[in-house]
């Protein structure tokens, strides 16, 4: 908790008085701040990565709560971590979903306001049986098609990192 120390003198026309102390300690007595989400990592198909800041608060953080839910509806599912991490791998998600994602901070007074929305979108696929046969002068790539179930036309980018 928070301590204040606190003094009080009577003054009249007279002059003034005695000068008397106390002290206070004063215990939070509010839910902890809102904690900063950071955009989810789309790890697969079915998978993402969640991470947020640690909440500062005087009062312990006893865990933090993260909501995430499937746009049209059809899926709401909620979280619960100890108050030790700020990341979370959250599986078994839809493919070919958009979800909305975010989190609050819990401590023995409440529950904080519930962090600004990130919005996320599935992939269909993934993916397969990538592989690479290197030459000389050149690397021929090679993968399965991704075979859409939402009629949807993938297009590959290749990168050199």
């Amino acid at each position: 908790g928070l301590e204040y120390s606190l003094s009080i003198q009577p003054e009249n026309i007279l002059g003034k008085g005695t000068e008397m102390f106390v002290s206070a300690l004063l215990n939070e007595t509010r839910p902890p701040e809102t904690p900063q989400l950071y955009p989810p990592v789309l790890l697969n198909s079915t998978s993402i990565r969640v991470e947020w800041n640690e909440v500062e608060c005087t009062q312990r953080i006893t865990s933090y709560v993260i909501q995430y839910n499937i746009s049209d509806g059809s899926s709401s599912n909620e979280v619960i971590t100890n108050a030790e991490t700020t990341s979370i791998v959250i599986t078994g998600l839809s493919r070919y979903s958009l979800y909305s994602i975010s989190i609050a901070a819990m401590n023995s007074i409440g529950t904080s306001l519930f962090s600004e929305i990130f919005t996320f979108f599935t992939f269909d696929s993934e993916l397969t049986d990538l592989s690479a046969v290197v030459f000389t002068t050149s690397v021929q790539l090679s993968w399965e098609e991704i075979i859409s179930n939402n009629n949807i036309t993938y297009t590959y980018e290749v990168a050199f990192i």
